[in-house]
């Protein structure tokens, strides 16, 4: 009966991507970043550079998680600008701040601590 419902966790291209983005090597990044991307008939990238590999691997994020509320986390993770023109229309890009990315605590919390 357990089964009936069972609502997976993570996704096998999340923990790809997570590896790619915690690899020091370049080269393994993008080997990691091929390994989903093959998976789905795209073409194996060129090893470039950094900025590149963070550039493909935040559209890769968008692409596979769009709607579900895990590109967020990709963002506070990095402290990155969140650019509302990755959807092809210029419109708004809202700086990294603490406030975004951070709740504050309820001032009932804070008055127990």
């Amino acid at each position: 009966y357990f089964y009936a419902v069972f609502m997976s966790l993570i996704r096998l291209s999340e923990v790809y991507y997570i590896a790619a983005e915690s690899e020091p090597v370049l080269a393994d990044k993008y080997e990691w970043l091929n390994r989903m991307r093959t998976r789905r008939g795209l073409p194996v990238l060129g090893v470039v550079s950094e900025e590149d590999f963070m550039k493909r691997l935040r559209m890769e994020y968008l692409r596979e998680f769009l709607g579900e509320g895990q590109i967020f986390y990709l963002y506070k993770r990095l402290f990155s600008n969140i650019n509302s023109d990755e959807n092809g229309y210029d419109t708004n890009t809202y700086g990294a701040k603490e406030e975004r990315y951070v709740l504050p605590l309820p001032s009932g919390e804070i008055a127990n601590r």
